[in-house]
């Protein structure tokens, strides 16, 4: 006869932890995303001059001038989620560009090309987050 001893102490270690690390990994994601975003403001190049503005080059990060848009980003807890974004009208614009009124939604149509900083900063945090997500579980599990 053979005796199989199932010891369940780390298990139940691990689902009490559970709860409180995940939000505890979304937390630190949005905030690494937020941190992220805000750095990558003003690291594009120069693009051309107007009305006492440099701006962006196409393709690049925004240009800071007022710094009123880097500013607005702010992570907020809704729930059991953690929402970042900004509070300026126009960062919809600078990420994706925008389109003449008169010609529409067409190909080619463009006002103003985009200058992406949002989405870099995501990828950028999606490459961390293995990291963010080991340091917490790590420390949660011990």
């Amino acid at each position: 006869m053979s005796d199989v001893i199932i010891d369940d102490r780390n298990l139940k270690r691990i689902i009490a932890a559970t709860p409180g690390m995940m939000t505890d990994i979304t937390g630190a994601i949005a905030y690494d995303i937020e941190a992220k975003w805000k750095a990558k403001m003003g690291t594009g190049n120069a693009g051309r001059a107007y009305k006492g503005h440099v701006a962006s080059a196409p393709g690049g990060p925004p240009a800071i001038d007022t710094g009123a848009f880097r500013n607005s980003i702010h992570t907020t807890k809704v729930g059991d989620a953690f929402e970042v974004s900004d509070g300026v009208e126009y960062g919809v614009y600078l990420e994706f560009g925008t389109v003449s009124k008169t010609k529409g939604y067409a190909p080619g149509n463009t006002r103003m090309l985009p200058r992406p900083s949002l989405q870099p900063a995501i990828d950028d945090a999606t490459r961390d987050a293995p990291a963010i997500i080991r340091a917490i579980a790590g420390r949660t599990l011990r």
